[in-house]
């Protein structure tokens, strides 16, 4: 393989690799704030209905994702991979900004719900294109790799940001059940709005287009 390509296929692989793993801990810190939303954007009247409600914010992106597969995988057959992953990290960007800046419900009432229930939606839509298309592209540049660490990274990448995600998680929690409300709200916009700023960061090279 000529160096010029084997750097083009490097570099596509670890900017997929990246960008799944912002993507998938996106996804799985929703879980980790269950209690956390559950306190600041849905009713405090009843502290296990509020509990539900936001459990079930955090299921319908389940719901989303295998239509968002289904619609991205189809753009991706016309227009490539490159241009898929490119669109998700940036419109996924656009659920992460929605849950970081949401208001509380105490201040907005049910609007706080809808935001943080839209941006549910958003994430579970493009996080399923994101998956098809950068699963698709890295076991076809696993073909061409040489390296053998690029080639691990290729195969194990799916679960990297899940991983990493869920290897904090329990500090988190700990520390976030001690604190207070107001605190923990400044924590949830903490945590969206760096993935918010991280994902901006992340573009597929133009050699990713497949």
């Amino acid at each position: 393989m000529a160096p010029a390509s084997r750097s083009l296929n490097t570099r596509a692989v670890v900017a997929a690799v990246i960008g799944n793993a912002l993507e998938w801990y996106d996804f799985t810190v929703f879980g980790f704030l269950t209690v956390v939303i559950a306190k600041l954007f849905f009713p405090a009247s009843n502290d296990y209905a509020s509990l539900l409600l936001s459990t079930a914010t955090c299921g319908v992106a389940f719901v989303m994702r295998p239509i968002g597969g289904i619609v991205l995988g189809l753009y991706a057959d016309r227009a490539g991979r490159k241009a898929v992953l490119s669109l998700v990290i940036a419109l996924m960007t656009l659920g992460i900004v929605l849950l970081a800046i949401a208001r509380p419900y105490s201040a907005i009432g049910i609007g706080a719900a809808l935001m943080i229930v839209l941006g549910r939606l958003l994430q579970g839509f493009f996080a399923g294109g994101e998956f098809g298309s950068s699963t698709a592209l890295l076991i076809q540049a696993r073909a061409i790799l040489q390296t053998r660490l690029l080639r691990q990274l290729a195969d194990g990448e799916p679960g990297g940001g899940a991983a990493a995600r869920c290897g904090g998680g329990r500090a988190d929690y700990a520390r976030l059940a001690a604190r207070r409300v107001e605190i923990l709200g400044l924590a949830r916009a903490l945590h969206f709005g760096f993935d918010h700023r991280a994902g901006r960061l992340v573009h597929p090279p133009a050699s990713c287009r497949v």
